[in-house]
């Protein structure tokens, strides 16, 4: 490995030991770091109802997943849906 990778490795390494002590001493005082991040709704990353009842009216029940993916391929394929 050549020097300057070693070093860029170690100063990373320093950065990210000298966040987790800050982030430690916040939670040492009773902060929480992360407080300000934006929370995601797990409900809202799901697939839309309306989309999932599209899909599956686009494409008949299979007895398998790789049966409905394949089918679904050839349709995008011949242009009968888009992806």
């Amino acid at each position: 490995m050549s020097k300057n990778r070693l070093s860029q490795i170690q100063s990373k390494k320093q950065e990210t030991e000298e966040e987790a002590r800050e982030e430690a001493k916040q939670r040492l005082h009773g902060e929480k770091p992360w407080e300000d991040e934006e929370k995601t709704d797990r409900v809202s990353m799901r697939v839309e109802p309306s989309l999932k009842e599209e899909f599956e009216r686009k494409l008949p029940r299979f007895a398998s997943i790789s049966d409905a993916v394949r089918e679904y391929m050839i349709r995008v394929a011949s242009g009968e849906s888009d992806v």
